[in-house]
């Protein structure tokens, strides 16, 4: 059995339009939901370490980033901005700055406003784009290991990575040319899309589970 430690940063916001008409509680429960689904990309049963953002100071999360115990980190959505002016975004981001600079080399995944809270710890800047990005699109891959592959894939952002980190790596992208897929280090990883959500369409569902377990298997234990 494998353990991944989950940063939750669905922390209730009052005022904000969530999916479907979902109260704050309900759409947290669903996000984690909807991450457990991700094991049909792990052949090992995967043992889910859920934290609260909001619960636990600098200290403490450092701590628990800092765990070996844990095969691999990933770092949640959220329906905050990254620029938001709370305690627990900037513990947030001193964290994953100290875990870049540290020796671990536990594989670190951001999804969402987790990629682009990782964005801006490698030194890129995160924008507010004109238009809000909802439901299925199409995740463009650009390197040559995939060749030019287009794959289906469940976007909901507001604000994207305006400018890529010095030394990221662009894997792939989604409308507009916006990074979807990027290697920040080895080890870390930053998805501005959603691939614990099951597409529509089986065919377009099929491929897409393809190439996340691939792409999973490959990068994280």
């Amino acid at each position: 059995m494998k353990k991944i430690l989950v940063i939750s940063n669905y922390v209730p916001k009052e005022g904000f339009n969530y999916p479907g008409g979902l109260c704050p509680l309900t759409h947290r429960r669903k996000a984690h939901e909807a991450l457990f689904s991700m094991q049909r990309f792990f052949d090992e049963k995967i043992f889910w370490k859920i934290i609260k953002v909001e619960k636990y100071d600098y200290f403490k999360l450092k701590s628990l980033c800092f765990d070996t115990q844990y095969d691999a980190i990933f770092c949640s959505g959220s329906p905050y901005n990254t620029d938001d002016n709370y305690f627990w975004i900037k513990n947030l981001k001193k964290v994953l700055t100290d875990f870049h600079e540290s020796e671990i080399k536990t594989p670190l995944l951001g999804l969402c406003f987790g990629a682009q809270i990782l964005a801006e710890v490698f030194g890129g800047t995160v924008s507010k784009a004109d238009d809000f990005f909802t439901g299925e699109t199409s995740l463009t891959l650009t390197t040559e290991s995939y060749a030019e592959t287009i794959i289906e894939t469940r976007t909901f952002h507001e604000n994207y990575i305006k400018e890529m980190p010095p030394k990221a790596k662009l894997i792939g992208h989604g409308p507009q040319k916006m990074p979807y897929l990027i290697q920040f280090d080895t080890h870390i990883w930053g998805i501005q899309s959603h691939p614990e959500f099951i597409l529509s369409e089986k065919k377009s569902n099929k491929a897409s589970n393809n190439f996340w377990r691939s792409f999973f298997q490959k990068h994280f234990f």
